[in-house]
Formats: C-alpha cells, sequence, structure tokens
C-alpha cells in the first residue's frame, strides 16, 4: 500500500480499516509512506518491478494518479488493452459500484490485460460517450480526474501531430 499519511485525518482510520481486513484475509502486504508531493511514484514503480500484484493508493485523487503512473510508467497496468493512439476509437472501461477489496482483486486483472472478461466491468470502444448517474461521480481519463458527471466524451480524429525521432520505438 502506498499511504498519504497528511491526506486527511480520516487516513490512519482508513488505514488501520483497512489493515485488518487484509490480516482478516491472510493477504501479506508491505506498507510506503509518501513524504511529499509526487513521492507516490516511486513506490508504486518499486513495486511493479519486484513483482507486486496489487498496489493499493491510501489517499486522495493525488496519491491514487501518482500510484497509476508510477505503475504505468514500467509498463505494469492494461487498463485499455485493446487501445490504439490513432483509431478514432475511445476506449472505455466502466467499473459499477464495488466494494474496494473487490477493486483489489480486479487491479491483478488489470495488470495482465484481462479484466476485460470480467463480469464487473464494462469494456468497449466509440467515437462519442456520455457518462451520466444517479448521484455525483468523479470521471477519470488515463488517470487523471477530469471533472463530474455528467460529461460528455468525444474523439477528434487526426487532431493531434506526433513526430518522433528515428531512433524511437
Amino acid at each position: 500500500m502506498v499511504v498519504n499519511p497528511v491526506r486527511s485525518r480520516q487516513t490512519a482510520k482508513q488505514l488501520t480499516g483497512m489493515e485488518e481486513a487484509l490480516q482478516q484475509l491472510n493477504v501479506r502486504y508491505d506498507l510506503a509512506f509518501t513524504e511529499r508531493k509526487g513521492h507516490g511514484i516511486a513506490p508504486a514503480t518499486r513495486a511493479v518491478e519486484e513483482g507486486y500484484e496489487t498496489i493499493i493508493a491510501v489517499g486522495g485523487d493525488g496519491t491514487v494518479n501518482e500510484v497509476v503512473n508510477g505503475a504505468c510508467g514500467d509498463g505494469g497496468l492494461k487498463v485499455a488493452p485493446k487501445a490504439k493512439m490513432d483509431d478514432g476509437v475511445l476506449d472505455v472501461l466502466a467499473i459499477g459500484e464495488v466494494h474496494w477489496l473487490q477493486i483489489c482483486a480486479l487491479l491483478t486483472k488489470i495488470w495482465r490485460g484481462t479484466h476485460i472478461e470480467d463480469a464487473r466491468t464494462g469494456y468497449f470502444g466509440a467515437r462519442e460517450v456520455e457518462v451520466e448517474a444517479e448521484r455525483d461521480t468523479r470521471v477519470s481519463v488515463d488517470g487523471e480526474v477530469i471533472g463530474h458527471t455528467p460529461v460528455r466524451l468525444s474523439v477528434v480524429p487526426r487532431a493531434l501531430k506526433v513526430r518522433c525521432s528515428a531512433g524511437t520505438g
């Protein structure tokens, strides 16, 4: 678990509850505490390098984004395994309301890219997506919270030109 200890007074209480639940399930875990902004990236990257199957972020949006970026930077997460940068299609992963322990189980599948067959997820491609929810819900794109529901997202094909030097893969 990558923990932001200064996130709020609730963090210690949440962490205690998570540790108790993991201990009851006989799940082995390690803790890494962040010390400053951006510090969550290194322990997440290290966890991927050391072969951890699951990484739990305890904190706010910033901590979660750092952990995701640290894991993805090493090619760990395969959130959208069928995505292509130039096909003009948004690859959408939707996960309904699930308990945090179920999210932990799903993360293992996301690392492998096998979550798209899981009944708790919806994975599809579209040129435009409108997201609505019964209550105010955060919407994330590429690991960054971009706003709250309702939101409409669309693809603008070939809107971005990318140049790479001959030596890059």
